[in-house]
C-alpha cells in the first residue's frame, strides 16, 4: 500500500512540474484590431515564420502561445511590415494591429500597448462577437 501511495505522490508531483515547466517555456501575444474607419477594407495576412496565424482586419482578435526568446512576425499589403517579440516566460504581450496610409493601399501596422489598454481592447471586442454571435443564432 505504501508504494502505491509512493507512486501517487510522485505522479502527481511530475505532474506539477510539467505544469510548471509548461508555463514557464512559453508567452502569450495577444493580436488585435478594433473596427477602426480608417483602413477598414484592408486586410492583410499574418505569420510567423512561414505559418499563417490569422487573417488580420477589423474587429479581429488573434491568440498566439509563444517560445520564450525572440519572435518574428510579419504581414504584407503594398509593404512587408515585421514586429520581433522578445518573449520572456509566463509573460503577456498585447499588440494593436492597424492600418497605415501607403502609396496605393494601406499597409501593415504594429503596436505594442500595456496590458491594461489591450486587455480593455479585447475584452470589448470579444462582447462584441458573442452578442453578434448570440442574435445570429436567434435570427436562425
Amino acid at each position: 500500500m505504501k508504494a502505491v501511495q509512493k507512486l501517487f505522490v510522485c505522479a502527481i508531483l511530475l505532474a506539477s512540474g510539467i505544469a510548471l515547466y509548461a508555463q514557464d517555456s512559453t508567452a502569450t501575444i495577444h493580436f488585435y484590431r478594433t473596427g477602426a474607419a480608417k483602413g477598414a477594407m484592408v486586410t492583410y495576412k499574418l505569420f510567423t515564420d512561414t505559418t499563417l496565424l490569422g487573417v488580420v482586419k477589423p474587429n479581429t482578435v488573434i491568440h498566439y502561445t509563444a517560445k520564450v526568446g525572440t519572435n518574428e512576425f510579419h504581414s504584407k499589403t503594398e509593404v512587408k511590415k515585421t514586429l520581433s517579440v522578445n518573449a520572456k516566460p509566463g509573460e503577456e504581450y498585447y499588440i494593436k494591429c492597424s492600418v497605415a496610409m501607403g502609396v496605393f493601399v494601406g499597409t501593415p501596422k504594429f503596436e505594442l500597448v500595456s496590458k491594461t489598454e489591450g486587455a480593455e481592447a479585447i475584452a470589448k471586442l470579444e462582447a462584441k462577437k458573442e452578442k453578434q454571435d448570440q442574435k445570429r443564432k436567434k435570427s436562425q
